[in-house]
């Protein structure tokens, strides 16, 4: 009250409740001077961006798929233009091959696994031999008919039917792609021809495939290469356990050939012992013989020693 300087009859009695009290404050007019706020909204930031927004995600899903479909569509212009140059190799091989007029010999594209094909020429001899060439007339392959008891001819049956493998035995398969169909079986004729020229006892067996499952089942260069490594490591493996178990036996037959000289070493201690009594029987043979009844032999030399004996007693 002293630094307020407000008189006592000023303070009521009740601090909490005001009753019959005149505000000194005169009354506010901020209420009227106010504006009525405006109309709270909520704002949608997909609203109108429904088609942005479902576009976008159905490009994230299908992005894979267009980049599959690229990557083929590059594969496709890839072995087209392969084509293209396969193509005209080969027609420069075919020119080449009519300009030497040499019938036996025939021209098409390997194929040596998924990725990789080559143009090459195939001869059917001289001799028993089918030798591959390059198109620079470089031997890539030569097959020796000779010692063979079989050959497969498998042919495409689908789309070109051009497409030919030549299957024999230890060897990987030759798989040829002619420029047509009759040139396939012109090429069949030409090889029943050959193996009927050269005396060759082949049972010739043809089969008829689709594309698929003659590219499938042909035995590839690398896949041959893997045969024969298995094969030679298995080998390798029977030799050394055979070898194992040669050592093994090796060590029991010396374990049982020093029994065998102990007791040969026995019977030459009984050996001895014979050596000796026949040395006593001659020692008595000879006694025998100085008393006079001794008589010739090992038996005599015994009664002689009887007889020296007799004698001695005497």
């Amino acid at each position: 009250m002293n630094v307020t300087k407000i008189r006592g009859d000023k303070l009521q009695d009740d601090v909490f409740f005001v009753t019959n009290a005149k505000c000194l404050v005169t009354k506010s007019t901020f209420a009227k001077e106010c504006k009525v706020p405006p109309k709270t909204y909520s704002y949608d930031y997909f609203s109108g961006s429904e088609i942005p927004f479902v576009m976008t995600f159905l490009l994230v899903g299908l992005l894979p798929f267009i980049a599959i479909g690229i990557l083929m569509t590059l594969a496709r212009i890839r072995n087209s233009k392969r084509q293209k140059q396969l193509s005209h190799s080969r027609r420069k091989s075919v020119k080449k091959s009519v300009e030497r007029d040499d019938e036996s010999r025939f021209t098409a594209i390997e194929w040596e696994n998924n990725s990789t094909s080559r143009v090459v020429s195939v001869r059917l001899g001289p001799g028993t031999y089918v030798r591959v060439f390059t198109s620079r007339n470089q031997i890539l392959r030569i097959i020796n008919l000779k010692h063979m008891s079989w050959v497969t001819v498998v042919r495409q049956n689908d789309r070109e039917q051009n497409v030919l493998s030549l299957r024999v035995q230890r060897e990987y398969d030759l798989v040829l792609t002619f420029n047509d169909v009759g040139e396939r079986e012109n090429f069949v004729r030409c090889l029943k021809s050959f193996i009927t020229q050269e005396s060759l006892h082949l049972d010739v067996q043809e089969h008829f495939l689709k594309s698929r499952e003659l590219f499938a089942t042909a035995v590839t260069r690398e896949a041959r290469q893997q045969q024969l490594e298995k094969f030679f490591r298995a080998a390798f493996a029977r030799v050394s356990n055979d070898d194992d178990d040669g050592d093994d036996d090796g060590d029991d037959g010396d374990d049982g050939g020093d029994g065998d000289d102990g007791g040969d070493g026995g019977d030459g201690d009984d050996g001895n012992d014979g050596g000796d009594g026949g040395d006593d029987g001659g020692d008595g043979g000879d006694d025998g013989g100085d008393g006079g009844d001794g008589g010739g032999g090992g038996g005599g030399g015994g009664g002689g020693g009887d007889d020296g004996d007799g004698d001695d007693d005497d």
